[in-house]
């Protein structure tokens, strides 16, 4: 048994003969945050504090948290009036700042936004900020140089139109620099509906705007873009010469200025305001025309006169927006409905900057190798999803095909600072990141052949799931509004069939697939510069661009195999290359620094990092060729041939590089695979051909069209889709080479058998089923054959298995809205083992039910080399009797939100809430229930195959917990825990799926949580969790009403829920919660049992006494007070502190003056002294601790 953690309950009494009050804390507030210096390698990030208060704040034992973690030690001080900087490396700041900052703190201040928490002694919140970036905080803030500064230190930090971005860099330490005893009206929650109008609605704007000065006026301007009127903010520089004069600026459009409509927001509750005097100021504009952008902008003033606009000044979206839009027409015989099955982007521009961007016009195109061709000239406004990006610039990309005929053309379009682009994949999910910048493709390559990007897309999709990190990409239906009329005819109107959508390399793209922060460069022909190629300079990462440079400079075929692998990830550049052959990506040679990108893993080498390379303009695959493929790391491996190729070797590294080929080969590249994978791709955009063709096919010149173009692609997606699979696996002729017969397989097949590899190669084994009859799930053994090798005997090194789920209409499980499941991504693999053992019994963990599988295995030989993968043994598991598990197993209780660590917890290293999350499993049957055949599959995850609890006895409890150490720091030894969850998991605080299941997946317990009514709140943080009200296999526990919050603070894991004379005493009281109020008395349920204030008709009287006792003439400090007889399920102790923060009890401190008086009603009166006399010290204070016992 386990007793409650300490100060469950706590009653303060103070004894003293002096009088004795608690000072008040200094009011300390976050004051200036400097989250994204200019340059990341220079460590100038910092949180700043500011004392408002008139006396020093001593801030001993505070910390920091949330998006950094810093402890205060003891002695911590901050002056009146005055600062204390927190950085993340003091040394830094006190160099480049000149001022003395405490630190270093842990963690790191998000450039897109985080919260940064200031708490207090008792771990209380004392101050929070959750900065972010784009209206209203500021956004400057964002890489420029400056930090983000409080306009005034009183002002409510929480609002983002309380900061402005500093003027001149940041000021830790001083006083701020956008510093005003008087500042402006706050606003914020800025919205219009409708989000996207039509032409008969009229819109209703709104903001929020706050002043303690009290609001003067809110005024709101407007400017109307109609189609074909478009204003851009800012005009373009001409292109000259075939050149742009960079060393002037862009200057602000005249008409931009001028023609903003002023009306005023009002809050008197009159028309579309809703409700008079709730600080939300309204306006309602009237509807528009078809095809219109409407800006807005609202200017705020205060009674003494000061005002603001909205967007703030450092804002480069300049001013907020909505589309007036009646939806997607129908196009010259194909529906609106076939238009809409791609995503519709909308570019908004004038008709002579579109033109002069796309350059039909010879004399309007830049010449390569100027610096021009990288610069956004011009100016546009991108709608999608119902947003309006406005003010954004636009430029063309490509290099020796940017201008190629007049057809389609590829673009890039930078967002603004704030306002990132919200991208949705071909199935409509959200990117995991927005994206800054916002990449289209023309769909042809510079063999003139026509692909619609879909060699681009399958191939980049495979490189991602090989594990090779690549751009996400979808296609989209492209709409330029810059004519008044929307379709004059079928080519000089908004439709602009479809376009190729690319991802940006840059930090998102890291963040996005899960790669560790390293500097990213992406190569350009134009230039062998690295600082014009880097898109992405990691804060640990080296400067100047000295990895970049480096493996440009000395990585070739004379370096060691030793030198090699250091400065070269080659697990990951052999699968990059084995798919390059296999697609024919061969566009480069070893010094052509071109058509891809180098990510540098960060690693333990002097030059701080591992070269992957990742893949970029892959349009010249799937058939079209130019040059041999040879990058620097080929040649560093093999006879290269190109600029900057050599003869030298490396054949020790040539195994592992042909065992990659091998493997890709045997499970990647086959028909059964790619085909399917073809068909699929080609169906996102085969709907949508026909109305593509008839914007391109046959166009007048002057609007762009296809001619010119080839292959397959131009008589259909089919044709291209089929083309496409006889360059995989039939063969024949492209432009730039043929592929022989076989296809890209047979290719594949002589290349991993090359350069003597053939030879050998481990015999290939073969796989045969032994377990029980129709596949159950929990019956799955395999047999290997023996292990052969041309080599001759004794040379086996390890062998692998590897299980994988293939998509089979057949499958009763077959869900057809599922993508096709590629057999490259396996459900389980068994990682090499090096003692051959022919038998695999399979866990049910690895396969669901009525879905099928294949199993393979392959062998190894001591001298690296692998064989081919078997062939497979395809099979459908079925689902054993799983009914010991529906009727007996529970899950009874759930901590999804903890309380906040105490103190000592904290210091122990358990700084996160998170650390003390459990999910709590009962067996309510009637028999022992064997667990390793279950998991967690949703919320966490968690096996307990292995776990240090297997087996569950009838009224056992079992625990799953996040933190093991934490759990029995907080709740003691001896717990039922089976083990921790993985530690990337946490249960959201928000409400979330947690599901038990058998194998795989099928459900044992499957439900949702919430922390919103009709759930109960409680859990939510306040330290009690979520309890199973009915211990019922028949139980629903998607139904709110099913469950409760738990007894007591910090839940019950591992025992029963509180039973015993309290909690019969708080059932016959209708109570649930023991620290509600019990009637209308000061005391709590918990209270009011254990003094029996039940038994008094006022509750409050029977609160514990301080009174004073004699002993031998000295006269001691003692508690008075009343214990119910029956309470036997609770526990006391009287308590003594000196300074109301370290409590203690014991013998040592506390003395029974006498026995318990029975007072006759139930109660016993029970009197305790200090050991310390009066005398002996200025104050002395006693406290009653009462808490519930354990189970």
């Amino acid at each position: 048994m386990n007793s409650f953690p300490p100060s469950i309950l706590h009653l303060f009494l103070c004894c003293s003969l002096l009088l004795w009050s608690q000072s008040g804390l200094a009011l300390v507030v976050v004051n200036e945050i400097h989250f994204n210096p200019p340059e990341n390698p220079i460590r100038e990030e910092f949180v700043e504090l500011y004392n408002t208060d008139k006396s020093a704040a001593d801030i001993s034992g505070w910390r920091l948290s949330g998006a950094i973690k810093y402890s205060f030690p003891e002695g911590t001080t901050i002056p009146a009036g005055g600062f204390l900087v927190v950085a993340e490396d003091p040394l830094t700041l006190t160099s480049n700042f000149g001022i003395t900052a405490i630190g270093p703190y842990r963690g790191q201040l998000d450039s897109e936004g985080e919260t940064v928490y200031l708490r207090d002694l008792n771990d209380q919140i004392a101050d929070e900020t959750d900065y972010k970036v784009g209206f209203p905080w500021p956004v400057a803030a964002n890489g420029d140089g400056p930090s983000i500064e409080l306009i005034n230190p009183l002002l409510d930090n929480s609002l983002g139109s309380s900061w402005r971005s500093s003027r001149d860099g940041p000021t830790p330490g001083e006083p701020n620099s956008v510093y005003s005893t008087n500042a402006p009206p706050n606003i914020r929650k800025v919205n219009h509906l409708p989000e996207q109008p039509t032409v008969t609605d009229p819109v209703v704007i709104t903001a929020l705007v706050t002043d303690p000065d009290k609001v003067a006026a809110v005024t709101l301007e407007y400017q109307v873009a109609a189609a074909g009127d478009y204003i851009p903010s800012h005009l373009p520089l001409p292109v000259e010469n075939k050149n742009i004069d960079l060393s002037k600026s862009r200057q602000i459009n005249p008409a931009y200025i001028s023609g903003w409509i002023s009306l005023p927001m009002l809050d008197d509750g009159l028309g579309d305001d809703l409700l008079a005097d709730d600080n939300i100021f309204t306006v309602t504009l009237p509807p528009q025309q078809h095809r219109t952008l409407v800006r807005y902008r609202i200017t705020v003033e205060d009674i003494p006169g000061l005002s603001a606009r909205a967007p703030f000044l450092d804002d480069r979206s300049l001013n907020f927006a909505y589309f007036v839009y009646d939806g997607v027409p129908d196009y010259f015989g194909e529906s609106a409905e076939t238009l809409k099955t791609l995503p519709v982007y909308h570019l908004i521009t004038r008709e002579e900057d579109y033109a002069e961007c796309f350059a039909y016009d010879n004399a309007d195109q830049i010449t390569q190798g100027r610096e021009a061709r990288f610069f956004y000239n011009w100016s546009g406004t991108i709608v999608y999803d119902g947003v309006v990006y406005d003010n954004i610039r636009y430029r063309l990309r490509g290099a020796n095909g940017r201008y190629y005929g007049q057809g389609k053309r590829s673009m890039r379009f930078r967002l603004n600072d704030g306002y990132y682009f919200q991208a949705r994949n071909q199935l409509g999910q959200k990117y995991p990141k927005k994206w800054r910048t916002l990449t289209l493709g023309k769909g042809f390559d510079n063999r003139t052949t026509l692909t619609f990007g879909l060699n681009e897309a399958l191939s980049l999709y495979l490189f991602n799931k090989i594990g090779v990190p690549a751009i996400d990409t979808h296609w989209a239906h492209w709409r330029v509004v810059d004519g008044t009329a929307e379709a004059p005819d079928k080519w000089n109107g908004d439709f602009q069939g479809m376009t190729f959508v690319m991802e940006t390399y840059d930090v998102r793209f890291l963040e996005a697939h899960g790669l560790e922060k390293g500097n990213l460069y992406k190569l350009i022909n134009q230039t062998r510069d690295w600082e014009k190629q880097q898109r992405y300079q990691a804060k640990d990462g080296i400067t100047m661009g000295r990895d970049h440079d480096h493996v440009e400079r000395s990585l070739d075929g004379a370096d060691t195999a030793s030198f090699i692998s250091q400065h070269v990830n080659l697990d990951r550049w052999n699968r990059w290359h084995a798919l390059v052959e296999a697609i024919r990506h061969y566009d480069y040679w070893p010094d052509a620094n071109k058509n891809m990108v180098y990510y540098f893993e960060p690693a333990a080498n002097r030059y701080k990092g591992k070269l992957w390379i990742l893949p970029w303009d892959t349009d010249a695959s799937w058939g079209p060729n130019w040059n041999r493929g040879h990058d620097l790391v080929y040649n560093s491996l093999f006879p290269a041939f190109g600029d900057g190729g050599d003869t030298n070797t490396t054949p020790e590294l040539w195994p592992d590089y042909f065992n990659t080929v091998r493997e890709l080969r045997d499970l990647l590249w086959q028909r059964d695979q790619i085909f399917p994978l073809i068909d699929e791709f080609a169906d996102f955009i085969t709907p949508f051909e026909a109305a593509d063709a008839s914007r391109w096919k046959d166009a007048p010149s002057d609007a762009g069209n296809y001619f010119g173009l080839g292959g397959a692609g131009a008589k259909s997606i089919s044709s291209l889709a089929r083309d496409m699979k006889s360059f995989a696996f039939v063969g024949g002729n492209w432009p730039g080479a043929s592929v022989g017969p076989g296809g890209r397989a047979a290719y594949l097949d002589e290349l991993q058998a090359s350069n003597g590899e053939g030879a050998s190669i481990p015999s290939t084994p073969t796989i045969t089923y032994s377990g029980l009859l129709n596949f159950p799930a929990n019956g799955l053994v395999f047999e290997s054959s023996g292990f052969s090798d041309p080599q001759g005997e004794n040379t086996f090194g390890a062998m692998e298995w590897r299980v994988a789920k293939i998509t089979n209409p057949n499958a009763p499980g077959h869900n057809p809205e599922e993508r096709f499941k590629l057999e490259w991504q396996a459900e389980w693999e068994s990682g090499e083992l090096n003692t051959f053992d022919p038998s695999l019994a399979l866990s049910s963990s690895v396969v669901y039910p009525g879905y099928t599988y294949r199993a393979r295995l392959r062998h190894k030989d001591n001298t690296g080399r692998w064989s081919h993968w078997s062939s497979p043994i395809e099979f459908t598991p079925t689902l054993p009797d799983i009914s010991p598990y529906l009727d007996g197993l529970i899950i009874s209780e759930v901590m999804y939100h903890p309380s906040d660590p105490s103190n000592a917890e904290y210091a122990a290293g358990h700084t996160n809430d998170d650390d003390f999350e459990f999910i709590e499993l009962r067996n309510i049957g009637m028999a022992s229930l064997d667990l390793t055949d279950l998991r967690l599959t949703k919320g966490v995850d968690f096996d307990f195959l292995g776990s240090k609890i297997t087996q569950l006895d009838p009224g056992e409890f079992v625990l799953v917990v996040s933190n093991l150490e934490a759990m029995e720091m907080r709740y003691g030894l001896g717990l039922p825990i089976a083990g921790e969850w993985d530690t990337k998991d946490k249960l959201n605080n928000g409400g979330e799926r947690i599901k038990l299941s058998f194998g795989a997946g099928v459900p044992i317990r499957d439900f949702s949580y919430d922390d919103k009514t009709p759930w109960p709140t409680e859990p939510d943080g306040a330290g009690f969790s979520l309890v199973i009200k009915s211990e019922n296999a028949s139980t629903d526990p998607n139904v709110a009403a099913n469950w409760k919050s738990s007894s007591v603070p910090f839940g019950t894991p591992g025992r029963d829920i509180l039973s015993g004379p309290f909690a019969e005493w708080m059932a016959a009281q209708n109570q649930a919660n023991p620290y509600s109020n019990f009637g209308s008395s000061s005391l709590s349920n918990l209270l009011a049992y254990s003094l029996g204030a039940d038994f008094k008709a006022n509750p409050d009287t029977t609160l514990p006494n301080m009174i004073v006792v004699e002993n031998e003439g000295i006269s001691y400090p003692a508690l008075s007070y009343r214990l119910r007889q029956e309470a036997s399920d609770l526990t006391h102790r009287v308590e003594v502190s000196e300074n109301l923060q370290t409590w203690q009890s014991g013998d040592a401190l506390t003395v029974i003056v006498a026995p318990p008086f029975n007072n006759g009603d139930g109660t016993d009166t029970h009197i305790i002294r200090s050991i310390y006399p009066l005398d002996m010290k200025s104050s002395r204070f006693l406290r009653l601790h009462v808490e519930i016992s354990p189970r």
